[in-house]
Protein backbone atom coordinates (compact mmCIF):
# COMPACT_ATOMS: atom_id res chain seq x y z
CA UNK A 1 0.00 0.00 0.00
CA UNK A 2 1.07 3.54 -0.98
CA UNK A 3 0.58 6.64 1.41
CA UNK A 4 1.31 10.15 0.58
CA UNK A 5 0.60 13.26 2.08
CA UNK A 6 0.03 16.91 0.04
CA UNK A 7 -1.03 19.08 2.72
CA UNK A 8 -3.53 21.64 1.73
CA UNK A 9 -7.02 21.40 1.33
CA UNK A 10 -9.28 21.51 -1.65
CA UNK A 11 -11.22 24.38 -2.80
CA UNK A 12 -14.80 24.78 -3.21
CA UNK A 13 -14.38 24.19 -7.14
CA UNK A 14 -12.62 20.49 -6.67
CA UNK A 15 -14.45 17.87 -7.33
CA UNK A 16 -12.19 15.06 -7.33
CA UNK A 17 -13.30 11.88 -6.04
CA UNK A 18 -12.53 11.87 -1.65
CA UNK A 19 -12.46 7.86 -2.05
CA UNK A 20 -8.82 7.66 -1.66
CA UNK A 21 -8.16 4.58 -2.86
CA UNK A 22 -5.13 2.15 -2.05
CA UNK A 23 -4.76 -1.86 -1.23
CA UNK A 24 -6.83 -3.98 1.27
CA UNK A 25 -5.94 -7.09 2.82
CA UNK A 26 -4.00 -9.70 0.68
CA UNK A 27 -3.04 -7.27 -1.95
CA UNK A 28 -7.21 -6.77 -3.17
CA UNK A 29 -8.20 -3.35 -3.88
CA UNK A 30 -9.79 -1.23 -1.09
CA UNK A 31 -13.76 -0.75 -1.72
CA UNK A 32 -14.37 2.15 -3.73
CA UNK A 33 -10.96 2.55 -4.00
CA UNK A 34 -9.85 5.12 -6.89
CA UNK A 35 -7.02 3.76 -9.38
CA UNK A 36 -4.31 5.93 -8.65
CA UNK A 37 -4.87 8.73 -5.98
CA UNK A 38 -4.79 8.81 -1.93
CA UNK A 39 -6.53 10.46 0.60
CA UNK A 40 -4.29 12.61 2.51
CA UNK A 41 -6.73 13.79 4.73
CA UNK A 42 -7.56 16.60 6.83
CA UNK A 43 -5.22 18.26 8.96
CA UNK A 44 -6.05 17.67 13.04
CA UNK A 45 -6.06 20.83 13.82
CA UNK A 46 -8.88 21.62 11.01
CA UNK A 47 -12.16 22.86 11.98
CA UNK A 48 -14.74 20.58 10.82
CA UNK A 49 -17.81 22.04 9.38
CA UNK A 50 -19.12 23.56 6.43
CA UNK A 51 -16.02 25.72 4.86
CA UNK A 52 -13.62 23.01 6.65
CA UNK A 53 -11.13 21.71 3.40
CA UNK A 54 -11.48 18.61 2.19
CA UNK A 55 -8.86 16.19 1.84
CA UNK A 56 -6.15 16.81 -0.60
CA UNK A 57 -5.87 13.84 -3.42
CA UNK A 58 -2.23 13.29 -4.33
CA UNK A 59 -1.34 10.94 -7.58
CA UNK A 60 0.74 8.29 -6.54
CA UNK A 61 4.73 8.73 -7.18
CA UNK A 62 5.93 5.77 -8.33
CA UNK A 63 4.49 2.43 -10.12
CA UNK A 64 6.83 -0.17 -10.35
CA UNK A 65 6.51 -2.59 -13.35
CA UNK A 66 9.24 -4.73 -13.94
CA UNK A 67 8.50 -8.11 -14.79
CA UNK A 68 8.90 -10.91 -12.14
CA UNK A 69 12.46 -12.48 -11.53
CA UNK A 70 13.22 -15.59 -12.91
CA UNK A 71 12.66 -18.39 -10.73
CA UNK A 72 15.89 -19.86 -11.72
CA UNK A 73 16.83 -23.13 -11.02
CA UNK A 74 15.09 -25.86 -8.66
CA UNK A 75 16.55 -28.03 -6.05
CA UNK A 76 14.92 -31.03 -4.43
CA UNK A 77 12.70 -30.38 -1.25
CA UNK A 78 14.73 -30.69 2.29
CA UNK A 79 11.49 -32.70 3.67
CA UNK A 80 10.55 -34.87 0.52
CA UNK A 81 7.38 -36.48 1.65
CA UNK A 82 5.79 -33.87 4.23
CA UNK A 83 6.23 -31.02 1.42
CA UNK A 84 5.34 -32.78 -0.88
CA UNK A 85 1.52 -33.14 1.12
CA UNK A 86 2.00 -29.80 1.73
CA UNK A 87 1.95 -28.67 -1.28
CA UNK A 88 -0.49 -30.86 -2.21
CA UNK A 89 -3.03 -28.97 0.20
CA UNK A 90 -3.96 -26.79 -2.65
CA UNK A 91 -2.80 -23.91 -4.22
CA UNK A 92 0.11 -21.55 -3.03
CA UNK A 93 -1.21 -18.75 -0.25
CA UNK A 94 2.12 -17.27 0.23
CA UNK A 95 2.57 -13.43 1.05
CA UNK A 96 5.20 -10.73 2.47
CA UNK A 97 4.89 -7.94 4.26
CA UNK A 98 5.64 -4.36 3.13
CA UNK A 99 7.58 -2.08 5.83
CA UNK A 100 7.65 1.46 5.52
CA UNK A 101 10.86 2.24 7.74
CA UNK A 102 13.15 5.14 8.39
CA UNK A 103 16.55 5.08 6.72
CA UNK A 104 18.40 3.99 10.31
CA UNK A 105 15.70 1.16 11.30
CA UNK A 106 16.62 -2.67 10.97
CA UNK A 107 14.79 -3.55 7.57
CA UNK A 108 13.32 -7.30 7.22
CA UNK A 109 11.81 -9.06 4.42
CA UNK A 110 9.33 -11.17 6.21
CA UNK A 111 6.81 -13.35 4.50
CA UNK A 112 5.01 -16.68 5.05
CA UNK A 113 4.94 -19.48 3.03
CA UNK A 114 1.51 -21.87 2.78
CA UNK A 115 -0.68 -23.81 0.89
CA UNK A 116 -4.56 -24.45 0.22
CA UNK A 117 -7.95 -23.81 2.25
CA UNK A 118 -6.36 -24.99 5.44
CA UNK A 119 -3.21 -22.57 4.69
CA UNK A 120 -0.67 -25.62 5.71
CA UNK A 121 2.69 -24.40 6.26
CA UNK A 122 6.14 -25.08 4.60
CA UNK A 123 7.97 -25.47 7.31
CA UNK A 124 12.20 -25.96 7.10
CA UNK A 125 12.67 -25.82 3.32
CA UNK A 126 14.61 -23.11 1.38
CA UNK A 127 13.52 -19.94 -0.27
CA UNK A 128 15.45 -17.50 -2.29
CA UNK A 129 15.49 -13.95 -1.33
CA UNK A 130 15.36 -11.38 -4.32
CA UNK A 131 15.02 -7.21 -4.14
CA UNK A 132 14.13 -4.91 -6.64
CA UNK A 133 15.26 -1.73 -5.60
CA UNK A 134 14.01 2.32 -6.32
CA UNK A 135 11.48 0.11 -9.51
CA UNK A 136 14.49 -0.68 -11.31
CA UNK A 137 14.81 -3.75 -13.66
CA UNK A 138 17.21 -5.96 -12.57
CA UNK A 139 16.72 -7.70 -9.24
CA UNK A 140 19.12 -8.28 -6.70
CA UNK A 141 19.30 -11.81 -5.48
CA UNK A 142 20.30 -11.02 -1.57
CA UNK A 143 20.15 -14.87 -0.22
CA UNK A 144 18.51 -17.50 0.88
CA UNK A 145 16.32 -18.41 4.10
CA UNK A 146 14.61 -21.62 5.13
CA UNK A 147 10.90 -21.57 6.20
CA UNK A 148 10.62 -21.84 10.08
CA UNK A 149 8.73 -24.23 12.67
CA UNK A 150 6.54 -22.91 15.07
CA UNK A 151 7.98 -20.51 17.52
CA UNK A 152 10.96 -21.19 15.72
CA UNK A 153 11.81 -17.59 15.75
CA UNK A 154 11.19 -14.53 17.70
CA UNK A 155 8.55 -12.10 17.09
CA UNK A 156 9.84 -9.01 14.23
CA UNK A 157 7.62 -6.02 14.26
CA UNK A 158 4.82 -7.26 15.81
CA UNK A 159 4.97 -10.89 13.14
CA UNK A 160 4.81 -13.91 15.61
CA UNK A 161 6.55 -17.14 14.25
CA UNK A 162 3.47 -19.42 13.07
CA UNK A 163 5.28 -21.41 10.99
CA UNK A 164 6.07 -21.43 7.05
CA UNK A 165 7.65 -17.96 7.90
CA UNK A 166 11.00 -16.43 6.59
CA UNK A 167 12.66 -13.51 8.82
CA UNK A 168 15.28 -12.37 6.42
CA UNK A 169 17.44 -9.16 7.55
CA UNK A 170 18.53 -7.00 5.01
Amino acid sequence: MAVAGCGGGADATDTSPLDGGGVGDAGTPAPDAGPDLVDAGVAEDATVGVDAAAPTLCPLALACDASPPSPGPTSDWRHSVASEITVLQGAPRHRGRDLILRADDPQWALAKFAYGAADDDLKDEDVDILLLRGCGTTWERLGTATTTGDGDHATVEGVEDTGGRVYFPI
